[in-house]
């Protein structure tokens, strides 16, 4: 396992990002993924999904966050994830 799968186990399972409706999203990275995304991006690849929610980050908040192509899909939903708490945008949700 390299170092950062090992980072990535550290993530929180479940965050919240801080909107009027409080939404909580539980699981692994790729499970949060799923639920942040469009119902219909559900049938989309998982990277597909990532991507799109980059470019909705990149329009309506003016960031712009590269992740690797050369990883698998759960690393990359993993270091999706990593960066929005990262940035601030999400936080742990620690009692949900």
């Amino acid at each position: 396992m390299s170092p950062v799968e090992e980072n990535l186990k550290q993530l929180p399972r479940s965050i919240w990002i801080p909107t009027p409706s409080h939404t909580i999203y539980r699981g692994t990275p790729a499970e949060m993924v799923c639920e942040m995304s469009p119902s219909r991006l559900q049938s989309k690849p998982l990277r597909a999904q990532v991507r799109y929610l980059l470019k909705e980050l990149e329009k309506k908040r003016s960031l712009v966050i590269g992740l690797p192509d050369d990883v698998g899909d759960d690393v990359f939903a993993g270091l999706f994830v990593y960066a929005l708490l990262d940035v601030g945008i999400a936080q742990p949700a620690w009692l949900a």
